[in-house]
């Protein structure tokens, strides 16, 4: 056993590379970084950046947002284990606590924080309304696949089908032209 000190800790580095290789047995296998955690008593950022440091090649970036979405746990599960690599979903507490307290100028930097943050991606699944998403169209152009699950406004929570979802985001991972999947939106 190879112990390593680092200040007043003794830290047993057979310990730490025994995770590493739970973890990426665990991930390999399928298992999402959220369950990979629980099972495991770490947290899932840890999973992140690990993977994150480890990282040889990279694809495509994608971003799930979303409003009003009634099964918000379930779909960022689903959203997890297909390698999205950041999720904003909304219900609609979470949507009013965005405003909630703020005033005009905090509204407005918070949305530009968010729109900064998505200009790093290469796709944005965005599920709206239709009007946000040609919003969102005009301001991210082709990187944008709406997901509109039949809806016209954001006035109620609505609940997207798991597996609908997941096949749209193995369909985006699995290297279908990109361009073709934002044209599918309008």
């Amino acid at each position: 056993m190879e112990i390593v000190r680092v200040g007043k800790k003794v830290i047993s580095k057979d310990k730490i590379v025994n995770l590493i290789s739970k973890i990426l047995k665990l991930r390999s296998n399928g298992s999402t970084q959220l369950e990979v955690a629980k099972d495991l008593g770490i947290e899932r950022s840890f999973i992140s950046h690990l993977e994150g440091v480890g990282e040889i090649r990279k694809g495509k970036k994608i971003a799930v947002v979303g409003f009003n979405i009634k099964n918000k746990d379930e779909i960022e599960k689903v959203a997890l284990g297909s390698g999205v690599e950041l999720i904003r979903l909304f219900g609609e507490k979470g949507k009013e606590n965005l405003i909630k307290g703020k005033n005009s100028e905090d509204i407005l930097d918070s949305a530009f924080k968010v729109f900064a943050e998505l200009a790093n991606f290469d796709l944005i699944v965005f599920m709206a309304s239709k009007k946000r998403v040609r919003k969102a169209e005009k301001i991210f152009g082709k990187r944008i696949y709406g997901f509109v699950e039949g809806r016209d406004k954001n006035t109620e929570e609505i609940f997207i089908h798991p597996e609908k979802f997941k096949a749209i985001l193995e369909g985006i991972t699995k290297k279908k032209k990109w361009r073709i999947l934002s044209e599918k939106s309008s």
